[in-house]
């Protein structure tokens, strides 16, 4: 009897431990007062959507960032919107050395596109930049070698180094009015590039930015650029020109701009 006893005592404490580890877990399964995925007012965490677009949640959980890509598809259409939060950014890398993709659109949500976000894109031939993104990373395009022509919206001041090294069918180009800054190697060995127009804006030109631009037949550096670094035209012939506007002479333009002309035997013109 005494045995009987002891062991309804033990079924009686199992029983209400039991019961209070039930009413301290919701209907969800999980601990009162923790995150849900999904059913709740929280948004989900990371995922990836039916193109095989991979986001990252931000840490305030209020938007999406593009962290990688590993679809087949050749045309990618970003979401302005992922589990009911915007899209923001493209991380850096999150397309890099794909073979496959031909185009991509990103939505206006977009504001941000990381370094080396398509380097190595190979048959990418068309991208679109929103109007809300200011820069181009360094590399963001470089080894492009499909891009034939790209648009980039006014809200653009800097164009990274190495942007578009080395995109070799890309033949035009018209920098926004509000860009400042042109990035070392930014367009270097861009064969096909036939014609190049620097905004009124721009005061500095990074090292070899223009190096190797061999089909350009001229170039004009307008009178508000303060910089232009070493060796920016090197490999320019004397079949192409350069139009100096802010320096009298080769001499005043040596003496601000030390070893601009490296490796370069084009035509200068100065003075306009």
């Amino acid at each position: 009897m005494k045995k009987e006893s002891i062991l309804l005592a033990m079924l009686a404490l199992v029983l209400v431990f039991g019961l209070a580890f039930v009413s301290c877990v919701d209907g969800n399964g999980t601990q009162g007062g923790g995150d849900t995925q999904g059913g709740g007012s929280n948004p989900p965490g990371n995922g990836t959507d039916e193109q095989g677009i991979y986001y990252t949640l931000d840490s305030n959980k209020t938007y999406y960032n593009v962290y990688s890509y590993s679809g087949t598809g050749a045309v990618v259409v970003i979401p302005a919107t992922f589990n009911g939060l915007p899209v923001r950014a493209v991380f850096s890398r999150a397309f890099q050395n794909n073979d496959i993709i031909t185009s991509v659109t990103i939505p206006s949500s977009v504001t941000a596109i990381g370094s080396t976000a398509f380097y190595r894109c190979t048959s990418l031939t068309s991208v679109n930049i929103p109007s809300g993104v200011t820069s181009i990373s360094s590399s963001t395009f470089g080894l492009c070698t499909s891009l034939a022509n790209i648009t980039l919206p006014s809200s653009v001041t800097s164009i990274g180094s190495g942007a578009f090294f080395r995109c070799t069918s890309l033949t035009s180009v018209t920098l926004p009015a509000n860009v400042r800054t042109i990035g070392s190697s930014a367009y270097k060995d861009c064969t096909s590039l036939s014609s190049f127009t620097i905004s009124e804006s721009v005061w500095s030109i990074d090292y070899e930015a223009f190096a190797g631009c061999t089909r350009l037949s001229s170039i004009t550096i307008p009178s508000g650029v303060e910089s232009v670094g070493p060796a920016t035209f090197s490999g320019w012939t004397f079949s192409q020109t350069i139009y100096v506007q802010g320096e009298a002479n080769e001499t005043a333009a040596d003496a601000v701009w030390p070893n601009w002309r490296f490796g370069c035997n084009a035509n200068i013109v100065y003075g306009q």
